[in-house]
């Protein structure tokens, strides 16, 4: 495993973006986002996830976004947004020199950055967060894999989530309020998403992640929801712990979406239940 630390030209400088690449060719990638809240992205979420990912055979780049401890005044949206915009478009635009295939490129975000990812995975079309990156179609995911994800801010009056995304404490409009949240903006452009959650987890309801999921599948997107039945909140790799297997269970959703895209589809699905039903 071949460890890099890359420059990205971004005004604030406090994003970093760190590589881990295995051995191989036209390796699938994978863009790491840490929770943290917006505050700070957490360790446990960055370095041991990509290097999990990366024993897994996949191109991992940790991307420690802005927070409102390293930049609070970029740490907001759309801003964020461009950030993991620039940073796609950096790995499609170097595929040669990482030598990965650029068309499977995925979002992994826990938490807070599950929030960021699912936000990128319904807007990244928009001009305010691909303005002026070439070739603005390849900035959209292959797929979204998203850990106990907080996509829903306003619901978590804990959380300085919500006075981060606009760089302003509370109230909030019912506007911002709509904007910030993930499962109210799903369209047909959201790609792929697979989600993980545990059920006592206290400090991000597990509704979350079901709205989401539900939102999903309204709008037709392939999508899968993994509940468990213990576990609380930022435990990353989840060692040691039934959430451990998510990420194998990641694997297997995303090798199902390249070998049997078909699968997803649901006329495929209502298709095959009428045929059982039949025989």
């Amino acid at each position: 495993m071949l460890t890099r630390k890359l420059r990205l030209p971004y005004a604030d400088r406090a994003v970093r973006l760190t590589a881990l690449l295995p051995d191989g060719l036209r390796k699938p990638a994978v863009v790491v986002l840490p929770g943290g809240g917006y505050e700070s992205c957490a360790p446990e979420e960055g370095l041991p996830i990509a290097k999990r990912f990366c024993d897994a055979g996949y191109a991992a780049f940790l991307l420690e976004y802005s927070t409102l401890s390293t930049s609070p005044e970029a740490a907001t949206f759309p801003g964020l947004l461009r950030e993991v915009a620039l940073t796609v478009a950096h790995i499609r635009r170097r595929a040669w020199e990482f030598d990965v295939d650029a068309g499977h490129l995925v979002l992994f975000g826990a938490s807070a950055g599950a929030h960021l990812a699912a936000s990128y995975g319904n807007r990244w079309m928009e001009p305010g967060v691909g303005e002026g990156i070439a070739d603005a179609e390849r900035l959209r995911p292959e797929a979204l894999i998203l850990l106990y994800p907080a996509v829903e801010p306003d619901a978590l009056p804990e959380s300085r989530m919500m006075e981060a995304i606009y760089g302003h404490k509370a109230p909030y409009s019912t506007a911002e309020r709509v904007n910030a949240s993930a499962p109210l903006n799903v369209s047909s452009q959201t790609p792929p998403t697979i989600l993980f959650h545990s059920a006592p987890d206290p400090s991000v309801p597990m509704d979350q992640a079901m709205h989401q999921f539900l939102a999903l599948q309204r709008h037709g997107i392939p999508s899968e929801v993994h509940i468990f039945g213990s576990g609380e909140h930022a435990y990353g790799l989840g060692l040691g712990t039934p959430a451990s297997i998510w990420p194998e269970l990641s694997f297997r959703f995303l090798r199902e979406l390249r070998r049997h895209p078909e699968r997803f589809d649901p006329e495929y699905a209502k298709a095959q239940r009428e045929a059982r039903h039949n025989g």
